[in-house]
């Protein structure tokens, strides 16, 4: 099996795999080839695990690789659940070699060589925005979502920071930093946060979407609000997210008629989309439907308690 890089739809595409090499170097490894295939493309997290630990506790192995295999095993430990264990392997990645973002590696099985292949870094999205390979980015961007998911959003934003400081062009930290802002109540650096990102990546569907929500919820420039989902729409047609933000952002206008056509139009998509069924609840209740408001506000508790609460925080009862 050759050791393949992973494309995803962000800004950074990641794969893991090796370490610099000088030109014409030897390869004399305490991990084996087979072990940096696992760490990297096995896709059986167990394995992963395995295989990154025996790269970890080399000795004759380099800051580098020890960092991306601290990356890759966290990538595993956290799809088994086990987010203690990830946290503090995205920790170390972040902490043995976090200034590693000028270039990616990869290893070759038919030359049996590890080798420097070029840039990681994308600057933006579209034909050939994903590229193989891999940036410490993506350790930093999970190291904050750890802190987020653990409530602790001024460290959350401490380490988009610090990302941001080493590559300033990295659009995932604007928009990761942007999420830990908003749930911090930093509403205005949140929103700069987003523009920032589709400033770096116009095309990115998502910085649009998230920054038609974060307009919607503080209530501000709703109009601006309609035209960032409109152009995440159009970017993506079919985006559910887009859809209910332009719901939400019409029932806060009061244009409930357009609202049940974005709710509807959603829940179309995501039949289970609670926030789609509430939103939709409240427009119905305002144009005097109340069986088929209550009918939804029902639905909409049952998948999500306590989605009343979070539209009263956003403003809407």
């Amino acid at each position: 099996m050759n050791c393949k890089a992973t494309a995803v739809t962000r800004s950074v595409a990641i794969g893991f795999c090796g370490l610099l090499l000088a030109a014409g170097a030897s390869t004399l490894w305490g991990a084996t080839p087979a072990d940096y295939e696992g760490c990297v493309g096995a896709q059986d997290p167990n394995r992963v695990i395995a295989s990154c630990t025996l790269i970890i506790k080399d000795e004759k192995e380099t800051k580098k690789n020890i960092a991306v295999a601290h990356g890759k095993r966290g990538d595993a430990y956290s799809k088994l659940g086990d987010l203690g264990s990830a946290f503090a392997d995205y920790n170390e990645a972040v902490g043995i070699d976090s200034k590693s973002y000028n270039g990616f590696l990869t290893y070759s099985s038919d030359r049996g060589e590890i080798i420097t292949v070029g840039r990681s870094i994308t600057r933006g999205q579209g034909p050939g925005a994903e590229q193989q390979g891999t940036s410490y980015d993506e350790a930093y961007d999970k190291l904050g979502l750890a802190y987020s998911s653990k409530g602790e959003f001024d460290r959350a934003i401490a380490v988009y920071d610090k990302a941001i400081s080493v590559d300033p062009g990295f659009v995932q930290a604007y928009s990761s930093r942007s999420l830990a802002r908003l749930n911090n109540g930093d509403i205005d650096p949140a929103i700069a946060d987003y523009s920032e990102a589709i400033r770096l990546a116009p095309t990115g569907a998502d910085a649009w979407n998230n920054r038609c929500w974060a307009r919607a919820i503080v209530g501000r420039q709703l109009q601006l609000a309609l035209a960032d989902c409109g152009e995440a729409l159009r970017l993506r047609s079919n985006n559910t997210d887009a859809l209910d933000s332009r719901g939400f952002v019409h029932l806060k206008l009061g244009q409930f008629d357009d609202a049940i056509a974005d709710f509807d139009a959603a829940l179309r998509l995501e039949p289970k989309l609670a926030s789609s069924l509430y939103g939709r609840g409240i427009a119905r209740r305002e144009k005097g439907d109340r069986a088929g408001s209550e009918a939804d506000i029902a639905a909409a508790k049952a998948l999500q308690a306590n989605i009343a609460e979070e539209f009263t925080r956003y403003g809407v009862k």
